[in-house]
């Protein structure tokens, strides 16, 4: 058995990643008819909205860890090799000299995996180290260079050639979307947890609100000043005022009226 809200679906739209970009676009909805439900809303016309994906490969990392790195010296042309920390994640290897430089530092090398990019295996008679990979990037336009890499071991080397292969598929499948990495603005509203367990409905939370009758009660000052003269306040023969007095007076017609005088301050209540 199910529990829950009941939904049918009226309309749909279809949106590719042709369609993702930074400004609000009009699509066209497509109406639902089924013999359960036969077009009980009247939906019709467009729809507008902005579509925006960051594709996992370019916000998580798609592979890491230690890699060598072949490094020819400028003067005399000898090569050596040395132990990086890499991380393949946004369209490229970054490189750092430890894994804790990851989280403060900029990577001292940086070595392009984009569309263009080629990935093949080290010739064992050129390069004697075991487990080499070469990748080949354009940088500049259309210079291509060509880097040399070396896992640990087997099953390194098999991790970091997935990795590198499921990151250029990944580029293929997204298509432009994956040339920059579109910012999302995260939303204010909070959401409730689909998980939640509902303990009541909303007709118990919703507080019984029972109105009472206010008594209303009014009340002249008349003020004497120093020459006997009295003064009474005028609000004391406003419309309003008489009609509340009125009022009063239905609601307590037994109420005895009393009048007290004071001796010093020379003002009466009621």
């Amino acid at each position: 058995m199910i529990v829950g809200p009941k939904y049918d679906m009226i309309a749909h739209a279809q949106l590719t990643t042709s369609d993702v970009g930074d400004s609000v676009n009009t699509f066209d909805l497509s109406l639902e008819h089924t013999q359960e439900n036969p077009s009980e809303l009247p939906l019709f016309g467009n729809f507008c909205c902005r579509l925006a994906a960051q594709p996992y490969c370019l916000i998580e990392d798609t592979c890491s860890g230690f890699l060598y790195i072949e490094k020819v010296d400028d003067e005399d042309a000898s090569i050596h090799w040395v132990r990086q920390w890499c991380v393949l994640k946004n369209l490229s290897i970054s490189c750092w000299d430890c894994a804790e430089d990851e989280d403060w530092r900029v990577p001292p090398l940086s070595i392009p995996v984009t569309k263009e990019s080629q990935i093949s295996d080290a010739d064992p008679s050129v390069i004697q180290r075991p487990f080499t990979f070469h990748v080949s990037s354009c940088e500049y336009g259309t210079i291509r260079k060509q880097y040399t890499l070396a896992a640990e071991n087997k099953d390194d080397l098999q991790k970091w050639w997935d990795g590198l292969q499921q990151h250029l598929l990944d580029q293929v499948v997204w298509k432009d979307v994956c040339d920059t990495l579109m910012k999302i603005k995260p939303s204010n509203q909070k959401r409730l947890s689909l998980g939640r367990k509902v303990t009541s409905t909303l007709y118990d939370d919703t507080p019984a609100v029972i109105p009472q009758k206010q008594k209303c009660r009014t009340a002249s000052i008349r003020l004497e000043s120093n020459n006997g003269a009295s003064t009474t306040n005028n609000s004391e023969f406003s419309p309003l005022t008489m009609m509340l007095k009125k009022y009063a007076a239905d609601e307590e017609p037994d109420a005895p009226v009393t009048r007290q005088r004071s001796r010093d301050s020379g003002i009466s209540s009621s």
